[in-house]
């Protein structure tokens, strides 16, 4: 299986481009879920951030995992635990990869505007806007490190350098 690659997104909109790029020029796994499924699970998070979610972990126990993990992901720091995906965040088993695709573009747009999304994080509590965008472009990053672009491939723009780095968008 090949290694990870380390990727860092100055935008959302960065994800999209190299996960169009994936879905083009083909990848191989370093974990067991395809670009479908990835796009399919950080949809479903991106949804929970904008509309809310029912599930939450004891009020106790999320400053903790706030005050621990959060300058972890300012840092851009990979965090190697293997945790499961509670079931209303776990990808579908066949996600169509142009629907997840589009609806990863959607989203976002979405959470990068100037839209409100909630205040509660189920796992941190409580988190400003820019917590929450910081939060998913760390996750999204974490879940896209785990498919390996096709040798060669590089972007016109180089958001993503051949050997799967991301690098600052070129304006």
């Amino acid at each position: 299986m090949p290694e990870r690659r380390a990727i860092r997104y100055a935008h959302l909109s960065e994800a999209v481009k190299d996960a169009e790029r994936l879905k083009e020029s083909g990848y191989e796994r370093a974990g067991s879920w395809s670009l479908e499924q990835n796009l399919d699970h950080l949809n479903r998070t991106m949804t929970m951030a904008i509309e809310g979610t029912s599930f939450k972990m004891p009020f106790f126990i999320r400053p903790i995992l706030k005050m621990v993990l959060l300058p972890k992901m300012k840092r851009g720091d990979v965090i190697r635990f293997k945790a499961t995906a509670p079931p209303a965040l776990a990808p579908q088993d066949s996600p169509s990869l142009d629907a997840a695709l589009e609806e990863f573009r959607r989203l976002t747009a979405e959470i990068e505007s100037d839209r409100p999304l909630v205040e509660m994080h189920p796992l941190f509590g409580k988190l400003q806007r820019d917590e929450w965008v910081l939060m998913q472009r760390w996750h999204t990053e974490h879940h896209l490190s785990f498919l390996i672009p096709v040798a060669g491939d590089t972007t016109d723009n180089g958001d993503v350098t051949e050997n799967g780095e991301a690098t600052a968008a070129k304006d």
